[in-house]
């Protein structure tokens, strides 16, 4: 018994580091399954997921579904990634929208990266024409889509909301210095559709807010209908896309959600649904966003898991050349130090500024933050060493 709570207590371990990986963008939690030696079991733990065992799940037959699949090594490492989310998206939201801490924070993701690609180039060796083709154009592939700032595209009107006096004198302070470009002389521009009706269900504003189309035309509130979905199909097609990026050791979940413009969208759902939660207000449209990216999590999860076992089995040296390629060449995607705008997130509204990278320049590397952003490159980096070293312990232990 003792030695399953030591097991199962090392496995929500894993599942933590897993879950602070997947937070950030930058590093993938199959790297750090990877170098944690779990790599292999994650990937068959999954899969003994099957149309099998969902008609034993939906059949209420629940003895033979836990008997079927590997829930000792699934049940903690998804309990240690979850406690992870719960207990680190508000501190990364919160060092994402500080300039400084911001260039720390990628300082240590650049780091992670970095060690991250020596641990791969110990496994393969690029010595075949395949293998170098292979890296090519993963390199490529990653160099030509970390090229431009990806924003989330918008497919719906724009409005302007006209704030009251009250609620101006409540952001003031938060904001005092800095140029707001979605905050106009007391009005906050080109907010969606769907975010402007969702303040007004939300009492982040009301009829003293007058609303204004893209005509400058004013509105009422009442004439519209708030149409929300349980599912979010768009969101859980991103869940698919990140955990398929989580399964593959070079690639970081978060990072392709940055990619596809939602990661501070998906971030900040999370950060609303358990500080309600905590303050016993629950808060259906993050539930529903969050459940949406559960679910494509898990359609994504045991779809993917079967084919990069595939992948992995078959062609070992070239898939890791690709992904080696991808990670080399999305260096750039955590470049630490770029020019930034400020914005007000309508949803958080009293929240303060939000910063939003622009382009990236040349630090300069005589100034204190450089120095500071080098040593937490170096820490960043020495993680991924130390992982590997404790990992490599492990097993000359076990085999002693």
């Amino acid at each position: 018994m003792l030695q399953k709570i030591k097991k199962s207590a090392a496995t929500f371990g894993y599942g933590v580091c897993m879950g602070i990986a997947d937070i950030v963008p930058g590093i993938s939690g199959g790297t750090v399954a990877f170098i944690l030696g779990i790599y292999e079991d994650l990937l068959k733990s999954i899969s003994s997921f099957d149309l099998q065992g969902v008609k034993l799940l939906f059949s209420c037959k629940f003895r033979a579904f836990f008997d079927r699949i590997s829930w000792q090594f699934l049940l903690p490492l998804l309990c240690g990634i979850v406690f992870s989310f719960i207990t680190f998206a508000k501190f990364f939201t919160f060092l994402l929208n500080h300039e400084i801490y911001r260039m720390y924070l990628y300082s240590v993701f650049l780091g992670l990266i970095l060690g991250s690609i020596l641990y791969l180039l110990k496994k393969i060796s690029l010595k075949t024409g395949k293998e170098l083709l292979f890296f090519v154009v993963g390199f490529g592939i990653a160099f030509i889509l970390t090229g431009n700032t990806i924003n989330e595209q918008i497919h719906e009107p724009l409005y302007s909301i006209s704030l009251s006096k009250e609620k101006q004198i409540k952001i003031d302070p938060k904001i005092q210095g800095k140029n707001i470009v979605n905050l106009k002389d007391g009005n906050l521009i080109d907010v969606p559709q769907s975010i402007a009706f969702s303040m007004y269900a939300k009492k982040l504003v009301d009829t003293n807010d007058i609303l204004y189309d893209s005509n400058n035309a004013p509105i009422e509130y009442i004439n519209f209908k708030v149409h929300s979905s349980f599912l979010n199909l768009n969101v859980v097609l991103c869940g698919i896309i990140a955990v398929s990026a989580m399964l593959l050791p070079g690639i970081s979940g978060s990072y392709m959600l940055q990619i596809l413009g939602m990661y501070g969208f998906i971030l900040l759902a999370v950060v609303d649904l358990v500080e309600g939660l905590r303050s016993r207000n629950f808060d259906s449209d993050a539930f529903c966003i969050v459940f949406s990216m559960i679910l494509g999590i898990a359609i994504g999860a045991i779809v993917f898991s079967r084919f990069v076992s595939y992948l992995l089995s078959h062609y070992h040296n070239m898939t890791l050349s690709c992904l080696l390629g991808f990670m080399i060449g999305a260096l750039r995607s955590v470049w630490p130090f770029w020019t930034y705008e400020y914005v007000i997130n309508p949803m958080r509204l009293y929240d303060g500024y939000s910063i939003k990278q622009i382009s990236p320049i040349i630090p300069n590397v005589l100034s204190v933050e450089f120095a500071y952003s080098i040593l937490f490159l170096f820490f960043g980096f020495f993680i991924v060493k130390i992982v590997d070293f404790l990992a490599i312990r492990k097993k000359t232990l076990s085999i002693d």
